[in-house]
């Protein structure tokens, strides 16, 4: 994989985040879904996190961009899906699957908070996944889950990619 000389900034998905397509998806996220988007506003700290996920992603800012248009509402079915069957699933799920020297430790084990509902930044971390997805490198993105810290990487990989053929599917 050649690295992208561009990197996007957090101004970047600060642009996309309010770009009227980003605005749509979140829309037909909350009409469509039975979990709402949080009314929380969004950190610095929210979108430092995101821009490390991308930074792993290594796509630009163009290609976000094009393909947020491209899948948006493949996007949306996608998050809606992966909410309502993670929701649904029991945290059955081991906080592991690190690369080697980077476990998790205790303090960073899992916690589900309901009450604050879906972060209004969730479909850009969702982008990340469906465009490997998307792309069929399923090295890649196993790779991308590892190094990003999902708990339970493989098993993760296996549930998603069965989520987005149904979409692909239809």
């Amino acid at each position: 994989m050649k690295l992208i000389d561009t990197h996007l900034t957090i101004q970047d998905l600060k642009n996309i985040y309010h770009s009227d397509i980003y605005q749509k998806m979140l829309k037909d996220f909350n009409t469509h879904s039975a979990y709402k988007l949080s009314q929380e506003e969004n950190s610095d700290n929210s979108f430092n996190n995101i821009q490390r996920r991308y930074l792993i992603l290594n796509v630009s800012f163009d290609e976000v961009r094009s393909n947020l248009q491209k899948w948006h509402k493949r996007i949306v079915r996608y998050a809606i899906l992966t909410t309502a069957f993670f929701s649904k699933k029991p945290d059955d799920l081991p906080d592991g699957e690190f690369p080697e020297g980077e476990e998790s430790g205790e303090e960073n084990k899992s916690e589900v908070i309901e009450e604050l509902g879906v972060s209004r930044t969730w479909l850009l971390d969702k982008f990340c996944e469906f465009y490997l997805l998307e792309t069929g490198d399923k090295d890649r993105l196993l790779d991308f889950l590892k190094t990003s810290r999902m708990p339970g990487a493989k098993k993760y990989q296996r549930d998603i990619t069965k989520l987005y053929n149904q979409i692909k599917e239809s």
